[in-house]
């Protein structure tokens, strides 16, 4: 099953995590359970496995990454 992982600071554009936060939910709700999206708080420390395994880093930020774990293949965002 796929992940839509994306990754920003809440706290850092409010109104740019709203909005995309909104439009992932959207995502999320209209796959019907075929895709999971997971955020990833870049303020927070407790994410920085995650964000190290996606190969992320703070300058890439905010970004999202697809992951389908049954491919195990890893998309990059234009």
């Amino acid at each position: 099953m796929p992940f839509l992982f994306l990754a920003m600071s809440k706290t850092s554009d409010a109104d740019l995590f709203e909005t995309t936060a909104e439009s992932v939910r959207t995502i999320a709700k209209e796959s019907n359970g075929k895709i999971i999206a997971v955020y990833l708080n870049t303020d927070d420390k407790s994410a920085s496995q995650v964000l190290n395994y996606l190969d992320l880093k703070s300058e890439d930020y905010p970004t999202y990454r697809i992951l389908n774990l049954e491919k195990v293949s890893l998309w990059e965002s234009l």
